[in-house]
């Protein structure tokens, strides 16, 4: 059994209720919250491209958050920044096949509430249902559209006459009966509850795609949709890999904390959605849904994980910590207050922490000048809408808000944890005895220098700079020359995509793995090209489903290294389309059985 180092230095234990003091005299006042929202929407609209989108590597799934975030702000639904998204998402449809922007969308057109948008909720839900696999999990990617779906859905679009908006609020609405659901997608959730249960095997997925679709897939039970088969195998998959500490990890395996490797251990952001899926399942449940969630052993040591990690405010601005661009603080966030939310905690106390008012002293105080909040996913704005939904304590499933009961909730509370996406805000003084290994003390800072280096670096010096890159030790390293390859052009981009494939060969399977599913394309393509290069066949099936990649860079690098694996080609050419791919996944996967 794995267990986290913090497991071990328990001290005597506190046993307390979930109470309703904020502590307001130490927390940031209402006034200055409001403020730093109506700062941040003024920076998230000016980041909207001439054509309605945020430029992102994931553009539809960017623009979807965007869009949904400038709602849950408060934005009117007629407003021009939110028609534009709106407008701008609707013609990425027909070929979305990302589980996170697929999610995000649903979410999006669900809250901006126009009926035309009902035909293409119904089409993401249906697709996203019948993507789970046996494991309860998701994966990066769903089945593509039949050509029925697909020409239907084009029609609808082409016809559709957007501006019909239902001003209710979602959980006020009228919930559409399975009946209504239009039958081109009636036929895939038909086919879906009819037929047998998934089967397990392939990849696992991992449980930050796995939140997404679960909590879409709720959303989606107010069109018809109906995922209850989806959502209880969900629950099942979170209580059978809970860490005996209470949280949950990105990955379905259970590993310890590898600070070479941020996707390991639990952390904060998955232990909430691990806490998500338990409330989905339970919901989903008649018998049990009337039974109090707050007494069910597993959410009590989740909850008691959490406010172990968790801080509370400290009432003065210079001993805020400065979050800059370490870890995925702001998407933990994030991730806090959307299960927060849920279990009804909007103005109460986890244990003794204000996780409210701990969060947003953070955020306020690492709001840029311009309104943002700069960190790892910063790009297309994506941590400003992180931390805008942070502070306006937004929930996507107030419905189900109303099926949870879970007050009082008992949490023992343990010495503050070290986990990956709180990496600066917990200090390793609080945990002594942890030694991280080849941890550079300013790693980040350093890579993120060499990174500028980098995008700097004439033609003469770029060897020079790739060469500190190979040396130097830490994720932080790798994934800063990734983030900065988009960038370069010509002989330095190849050279640097060279060098991140070169450093990448000699990585643990795991943390190959953990790349592979990577939302950073380049990172996804340099591992596939390493595994090639090692001819690793434990890593057959994920390079199989890479082909399906919406990055051409990925599945052309993935057939690359199926090829230099087996001596097998059945494609795909690296023109082909996206059917053409998916053709060439079901040859593979063919071949793979009947060996």
């Amino acid at each position: 059994m794995n267990r986290v180092p913090w497991y071990a230095l328990a001290l005597a234990t506190l046993v307390v209720l979930v109470c309703a003091d904020r502590g307001a005299s130490q927390a940031p006042k209402d006034e200055d919250i409001a403020a730093a929202i109506k700062k941040g929407v003024v920076y998230l609209k000016s980041l909207q491209q001439a054509d309605g989108t945020w430029a992102h590597g994931n553009t539809d799934g960017a623009t979807a958050l965007a869009g949904w975030t400038l709602l849950e702000c408060g934005v009117d639904p007629q407003d021009k920044s939110v028609q534009k998204a709106a407008a701008a998402f609707r013609k990425f449809v027909p070929n979305i096949n990302l589980v996170y922007s697929m999610s995000l969308g649903i979410f999006f057109l669900d809250l901006l509430g126009d009926e035309a948008d009902i035909p293409i909720i119904e089409m993401l839900a249906t697709r996203l249902m019948t993507a789970q696999n046996g494991f309860g999990g998701w994966d990066y990617t769903v089945p593509q559209l039949t050509q029925e779906e697909g020409e239907f859905l084009q029609e609808h679009l082409k016809n559709v006459k957007p501006g019909k908006f239902n001003p209710q609020l979602p959980k006020d609405r009228k919930i559409r009966t399975p009946n209504q659901v239009t039958p081109v997608f009636q036929k895939r959730v038909l086919a879906y509850l009819q037929g047998a249960a998934p089967k397990r095997e392939g990849g696992h997925g991992d449980n930050s795609n796995t939140q997404f679709a679960m909590m879409a897939l709720w959303v989606a039970k107010r069109y018809g949709i109906t995922p209850e088969r989806n959502l209880l195998l969900t629950e099942y998959r979170f209580r059978s890999i809970q860490y005996d500490t209470g949280g949950w990890g990105y990955n379905f395996a259970k590993t310890a904390y590898d600070p070479e490797n941020s996707d390991t251990g639990p952390s904060l952001a998955m232990s909430s959605a691990g806490l998500l899926g338990i409330a989905l399942g339970h919901a989903c449940d008649p018998q049990r849904a009337k039974l109090d969630l707050g007494k069910d052993r597993q959410v009590i040591a989740a909850f008691s994980s959490i406010a172990s990690t968790i801080g509370n405010p400290v009432g003065d601005p210079a001993k805020v910590p400065s979050l800059k661009k370490l870890g995925r603080t702001y998407y933990a966030l994030w991730s806090l207050e959307r299960m927060a939310v849920v279990y009804g905690l909007e103005k109460h106390k986890i244990g003794t922490k204000d996780w409210f008012g701990w969060g947003a002293e953070l955020l306020l105080a690492n709001q840029e000048l311009n309104g943002a909040w700069d960190g790892k996913y910063a790009q297309g704005g994506c941590d400003t809408c992180f931390a805008l939904l942070f502070l306006r304590r937004a929930n996507v499933a107030v419905d189900l808000t109303d099926k949870v009961k879970a007050k009082p909730v008992k949490v023992q509370e343990n010495p503050r944890l070290v986990i990956p996406d709180l990496p600066n805000i917990v200090s390793k003084d609080e945990n002594p005895k942890i030694k991280p290994k080849e941890t550079p003390k300013k790693n980040s800072s350093d890579a993120q220098q060499l990174a500028e280096q980098l995008a700097n670096a004439t033609t003469t010096k770029v060897d020079s700079v790739l060469n500190k890159f190979k040396e130097a030790k830490g994720s932080s390293f790798t994934e800063a020359l990734a983030e900065t390859i988009p960038s370069l052009k010509g002989e330095v981009k190849t050279k640097s995509r060279a060098a991140l494939t070169e450093r990448l060969v000699p990585l643990p399977s795991n943390t190959l793995t953990t790349y592979l599913k990577s939302e950073h394309t380049e990172l996804r393509r340099a591992a596939a090209l390493a595994i090639g290069v090692r001819k690793s066949k434990a890593h057959i099936t994920e390079l199989i489903n890479r082909l399906e990649d919406s990055e051409a860079l990925v599945s052309n690098a993935a057939h690359r290294a199926l090829v230099q694996i087996t001596g097998q080609d059945f494609g795909p050419e690296d023109d082909a389309t996206s059917a053409e791919r998916t053709t060439a996944a079901k040859a593979w996967r063919t071949w793979q059985k009947s060996k």
